[in-house]
């Protein structure tokens, strides 16, 4: 699709009010076939790979503003007034960025294994991905280095099985993990993730994404590497939001718990259309 003269990745499925879907990494791309088919039958999923991304090509330019003004373009584009926005991982951070850059727009949030959206819990996360990595966590530092130089597929492929010790709950098969099929783009990882965490950081954008009065669904695996319990936290605030910790999932409850995870959004999504607290 064209947006603001540039190819961008999108897909679109489902009927019903529109979603739009925002993937992690940052750098990383659309994962989301199987969420979307859980969306489709109460949503417009509006899946799409951010810039420089996946299946993107569109220029590089990688900084929170052009990123916030792609999702706005993307929906101006989409011809929608409004939607709920779904994100994962880094997109919380973006989705909750957009939400305060753009209140009017957003009738939804949907937040699922959030990391640095509602404030800086690296160090329990390091020490988790460190201990579960063990000895191969050398390995795993080797293999990012070695695929931020020159792509990979072989060593990709070893990078996502060591990548799902980190992101999967123990009990999880590991081949549920995603296998890496494009490449990371690593400069945007590096940029995004930095200023995303530095503007998340600012008094006034945490006094702001405190203030958000839009409806909230935050989603966390309880094996998940990285802490939820900010996020929960931040639900606990207002009536309009809900936390929701599920077993036995990880970073990808969708794909490890999808029952337990496709009922958590149903119910959330008919709560908000019948209009219920």
């Amino acid at each position: 699709m064209q947006i603001t003269g540039e190819d961008f990745w999108v897909a679109r499925q489902g009927s019903g009010p529109a979603l739009v879907t925002l993937h992690g990494g940052p750098g990383g791309y659309d994962q989301f076939d199987a969420l979307a088919s859980m969306l489709e039958p109460w949503c417009d999923v509006i899946r799409y790979d951010q810039r420089g991304c996946g299946r993107t090509r569109a220029k590089p330019r990688y900084d929170l503003v052009s990123a916030l003004q792609d999702l706005e373009s993307l929906r101006a584009a989409c011809q929608v007034s409004s939607w709920c926005v779904l994100g994962h991982s880094f997109g919380c951070d973006l989705a909750l960025l957009y939400a305060v850059a753009f209140p009017q727009r957003v009738t939804g949030l949907i937040l699922i294994a959030n990391y640095n959206a509602f404030g800086d819990e690296r160090a329990i996360y390091v020490a988790r991905r460190d201990a579960r990595l063990g000895e191969q966590l050398q390995r795993y530092r080797e293999l990012g280095a070695q695929l931020a130089n020159r792509w990979d597929p072989q060593q990709a492929r070893e990078l996502s099985r060591l990548q799902a010790r980190i992101d999967l709950d123990p009990r999880s098969p590991a081949e549920l993990m995603p296998v890496y099929e494009f490449p990371i783009n690593f400069d945007a990882n590096r940029i995004l993730a930095a200023e995303a965490k530095a503007e998340l950081a600012k008094p006034a954008m945490r006094s702001a994404v405190a203030e958000l009065a839009v409806p909230a669904l935050v989603l966390h695996g309880q094996g998940d590497a990285r802490p939820g319990s900010a996020g929960l936290s931040w639900c606990r605030e207002r009536a309009c939001r809900q936390g929701v910790m599920l077993e036995g999932a990880g970073h990808w409850p969708w794909l490890e718990q999808p029952a337990v995870a496709a009922a958590a959004l149903a119910t959330w999504i008919t709560q908000q259309r019948s209009g219920a607290p």
